[in-house]
């Protein structure tokens, strides 16, 4: 897996997914780098990783909790 560094200045808001931000034109990447072991760099960062059977549980949660959100790749999921 690698990581793109992209000049953030050729992006803009996409108001149909919040957070997302997306360019009308192509953009070359500033470097593309390996990003190693995921698992460990996430370990070493104190996030919290879990495997999970479903995501709708948790999607459920935050669409009733009113807050901003965007799950734009939920089409990526298994089905209810």
């Amino acid at each position: 897996m690698y990581g793109y560094a992209l000049d953030a200045a050729e992006f803009s808001p996409w108001p149909e997914a919040y957070g997302h931000r997306v360019a009308d034109h192509p953009v070359r990447p500033l470097r593309v780098e390996p990003v190693g072991d995921l698992i460990a760099r996430h370990a070493a960062a104190g996030i919290e990783f879990r495997l999970v059977p479903t995501l709708w549980p948790l999607v459920d949660e935050v669409v009733d909790s009113g807050l901003p959100f965007s799950i734009i790749r939920i089409r990526n999921a298994a089905p209810r």
